[in-house]
């Protein structure tokens, strides 16, 4: 919630001087409005990717969803937010300021947090050794990709 609030008025504060703009170069608007456009198509697929098994947050409930990891889970187990956190980088580069550098860091945290203490543990209980193996190949918010073998 502090983080929306705080992307949402972070041109109008930059607007009446309450935060100073930050100088990033003359393609920080560019790159930025690539960054929110490619996060927001990347978010779209990942949810899309999910399809029966899309929930908004985690209920314990009787009904267990399928385990997703094709498409943009196959290397990442949680595209969405990776995908939601490019496009806030984008809005960074878009309108530079403290606040929306703060509310990008909130959003980090939070979904850090989300992720490792709400899903991950719901996701080993419903799924077990399915999820940790997959959980093993893939990285939690970047691709991990596997090591090339230097002993050739």
């Amino acid at each position: 919630l502090l983080s929306g609030l705080l992307f949402a008025l972070a041109p109008w504060m930059q607007t009446i001087g309450v935060v100073g703009p930050l100088y990033l170069g003359n393609a920080s608007l560019e790159a930025g409005l690539g960054l929110w456009l490619f996060g927001l198509i990347g978010a779209w697929w990942s949810q899309s990717a999910m399809e029966s098994s899309w929930r908004f947050g985690v209920e314990l409930q009787s009904e267990v969803t399928a385990l997703v990891t094709h498409g943009p889970y196959r290397r990442v187990r949680n595209p969405i937010y990776s995908f939601d956190l490019l496009s806030l980088l984008g809005l960074v580069l878009i309108c530079p300021n403290i606040a929306t550098i703060m509310a990008l860091l909130v959003v980090q945290i939070a979904f850090f947090v989300q992720v490792k203490y709400v899903e991950e543990p719901h996701l080993v209980a419903t799924h077990g050794r399915s999820y940790l193996l997959w959980a093993a190949e893939t990285g939690r918010f970047i691709p991990r990709f596997r090591q090339f073998n230097r002993s050739l």
